[in-house]
């Protein structure tokens, strides 16, 4: 999918994304392992390699939560993204050579991302309530109980989360 954004606004960018999140729930498959193969990748080619930081940053900001809510994920990725790896801080795995956003359903190894710092606490606990949503009845795992333990702490402290 091709999002043009030369001289559009913020919101009216937005809402064209956003309506991807229904066409992506609406497209087959919708259910089974293959679903969770499913990706909708939305490139961004009138973004200039030095505007991407602001505005593919920016976009996925305002829109993260909305898709989280849906039980989806929307990743970002762009030239000069400076996000670490998880595991590896000074890999860039998010780095792509063209600004895109990544959309695709939320798994169950996704905590780290709904549980970051730099998001603020009120957006976490949304990110995490609604991980909980997406997994409740599932199978136990690892990561399910640590995203009840991370909620549970925020909670807890909520000054010691930012």
């Amino acid at each position: 999918m091709v999002v043009r954004t030369e001289n559009r606004p913020a919101a009216a960018i937005d809402q064209e994304i956003a309506e991807y999140q229904n066409v992506f729930l609406r497209m087959e498959p919708r259910s089974g392992p293959e679903a969770m193969d499913k990706a909708i990748l939305v490139i961004l080619p009138d973004v200039s390699d030095e505007d991407a930081p602001t505005m593919v940053d920016e976009t996925h900001r305002r829109l993260k939560a909305q898709f989280v809510e849906s039980g989806l994920m929307i990743g970002r990725f762009h030239p000069r993204s400076e996000q670490g790896g998880l595991h590896n801080p000074a890999f860039r795995p998010l780095r792509s050579p063209i600004p895109l956003l990544a959309i695709r359903y939320m798994v169950d190894s996704d905590l780290p991302f709904l549980n970051r710092v730099d998001d603020p606490v009120p957006d976490r606990i949304k990110f995490l309530k609604a991980y909980g949503r997406r997994f409740d009845g599932a199978e136990e795992s690892r990561w399910s109980e640590r995203g009840q333990a991370a909620l549970s702490e925020i909670r807890l402290n909520p000054e010691s989360a930012q």
